[in-house]
């Protein structure tokens, strides 16, 4: 399947909804990616009770973070310029979930990728 980080968001925003964020930056180098994951109780809830699958959705970020942004410069790109000013966010749905991207183009700063649960599920 096919995916494509879009400007508009197509589905809701609910905190209810929200599974967790990926916070990640690149202040050690702007090729390697560091990154922290912090989950919500319900990302767990929903895992045990196999609504959703936490190792799909891991996927799905692994492709976002190293498929999709790929490194700083490639960040840069995505935002169209580098500095405060080019801060950008992003969305993507995918199967298992719907992702808003928060991007800062600067080295200093953290990226988000908050992870919503898709509201069929």
């Amino acid at each position: 399947m096919s995916y494509q980080l879009k400007e508009e968001v197509s589905f809701d925003i609910d905190k209810e909804l929200w599974l967790g964020n990926l916070r990640f930056d690149f202040y050690d180098s702007k090729e390697r990616l560091c990154n922290k994951f912090f989950p919500s109780d319900l990302i767990y809830e929903l895992d045990k009770q196999e609504v959703i699958s936490l190792k799909n959705i891991q996927e799905e970020v692994n492709l976002i973070q190293f498929d999709m942004i790929k490194n700083y410069n490639n960040l840069v790109s995505l935002c169209g310029g580098q500095g405060y000013s080019f801060e950008k966010v992003l969305y993507i749905e995918m199967e298992e979930g719907n992702y808003a991207i928060k991007l800062v183009p600067t080295i200093d700063s953290y990226n988000y990728i908050y992870i919503y649960r898709k509201g069929d599920k």
